[in-house]
């Protein structure tokens, strides 16, 4: 995998295309965070991810560097077109937001300093296999002084809702259910070039356009964790909690997947914004 180097040349003559436009982050109706695919985008195909080894990428691509943005002409993505998955997104359409959407990006980081969100904003990511965000911002804080466990590389929408979602739905419900604040968020993968599950044969993940977060564990001030598993509803607060957060998650992405769902997602509730026709939503 490899960052495509771009040219202020090339951003410029990319900059009459038509836009593609990245609307200001709400909770209804969800904002696009990345350029659409060709394709129209459906519901996703869960798979076992012990099927198949991802043959698109396995590992996270880094932003690129201001010292890659080099007077040169744009290289051709090492995977052949034909190969790349349907709902892939060209490195054109990623440069046509950076230039096109830079106001609607500053709208969106200016919504995250509001919230209290502690970000970095990113260079743009475009790697082969058709993955990328035009502007990535890298989270480590959110607001109300609850942490991530570990730093998540998100599109700026993404991170807006995922702030709402704690700070308007799950620190009050950990009030109410756990008696306590909420202190830190459990997270793993955010940004990621794969494919949905790690199986070969399906479309891209929206890992692969920063535009998904998988959650593991909720803690409290009073040092209390629940973690996100399959639970009994009536085993206690903790399950109460975990059943209400997830419920609230809906409201705020359309995808959120758990234990419930398969075993692909027993410890940990993925999240993604993903547009979908007819505004359909998969809450399981």
């Amino acid at each position: 995998m490899r960052i495509v180097r771009i040219s202020t040349l090339v951003l410029a003559a990319l900059s009459v295309a038509v836009p593609i436009p990245l609307a200001a982050a709400q909770v209804v109706p969800l904002p696009t965070s990345r350029p659409l695919a060709d394709s129209a985008p459906d519901a996703p195909q869960i798979g076992d991810a012990s099927k198949s080894a991802n043959k698109i990428a396995l590992a996270p691509t880094p932003a690129m560097k201001p010292s890659q943005l080099a007077a040169e002409t744009p290289s051709v993505p090492a995977t052949p077109l034909e190969d790349l998955p349907p709902n892939s997104v060209s490195a054109e359409a990623i440069l046509r937001s950076v230039t096109q959407d830079a106001e609607s990006a500053d709208a969106c980081q200016a919504e995250l300093k509001a919230l209290m969100v502690q970000f970095t904003p990113l260079d743009p990511i475009i790697a082969d296999g058709g993955c990328g965000v035009a502007h990535p911002v890298a989270v480590t804080a959110l607001g109300g002084g609850v942490s991530l466990s570990e730093t998540a590389t998100l599109s700026c929408p993404m991170a807006v809702n995922l702030a709402k979602w704690v700070k308007q739905a799950v620190d009050p419900l950990a009030k109410l259910y756990l008696q306590d604040e909420l202190t830190t968020l459990g997270v793993s993968t955010s940004y990621q070039c794969r494919t949905r599950n790690g199986v070969s044969s399906a479309k891209l993940s929206e890992h692969a356009f920063a535009n998904g977060l998988d959650v593991h564990f909720f803690a409290t001030d009073g040092a209390d964790r629940v973690t996100v598993q399959k639970r009994d509803a009536d085993s206690g607060m903790s399950a109460r909690f975990q059943a209400a957060a997830r419920g609230a998650a809906c409201a705020y992405f359309t995808t959120v997947l758990g234990p419930m769902t398969n075993a692909a997602h027993e410890n940990h509730f993925h999240l993604d914004m993903r547009v979908r026709k007819g505004g359909y939503r998969l809450c399981e």
